[in-house]
């Protein structure tokens, strides 16, 4: 058994130095990884007109939105389809069948719709021809054809 010798107070060689203390990272603040740095053209660098042009393209809102693939485009054809039926059917119109035709006359034109869908409220005044129309003028050649 060896007694322990009286501290000199200067460290000996063997023992090892502590490491200086880890300073504690801020709450507030989460540590984030380097951006990615963008990819290099053939040529070396990166073409800043190239890389505007294409963070334009996909950005849809201000500065402070999401950048996506490609822009949605929303269809409205439906809804204005829907929103004119629904405005048909409150003012009460009425299917009329076996239609075959109809020719609209305005100043030099015919406008003529072939197996149309009308419909048509008569206490509200109202005719609602539907199809594709076929827009003729009055020249005396084209009756025959208007009129067969």
């Amino acid at each position: 058994y060896n007694p322990p010798t009286k501290p000199t107070g200067l460290p000996s060689a063997a023992a090892p130095a502590a490491p200086p203390p880890i300073p504690p990272r801020c709450p507030l603040k989460p540590h984030r990884p380097p951006a990615p740095t963008p990819r290099p053209t053939r040529s070396g660098k990166m073409n800043k007109e190239r890389l505007m042009k294409m963070a334009g393209a996909v950005r849809t809102g201000g500065k402070g939105t999401v950048r996506r693939k490609k822009k949605a485009v929303h269809k409205t054809a439906t809804t204005d389809d829907k929103r004119l039926q629904s405005t048909l059917k409150r003012v009460g119109v009425n299917t009329i069948p076996a239609i075959e035709e109809v020719n609209i006359f305005k100043d030099d034109l015919v406008i003529q719709f072939l197996n149309p869908k009308v419909q048509a409220s008569i206490a509200a005044n109202t005719w609602v021809v539907s199809g594709t129309p076929q827009t003729k003028s009055m020249d005396p050649s084209h009756l025959p054809i208007i009129w067969p």
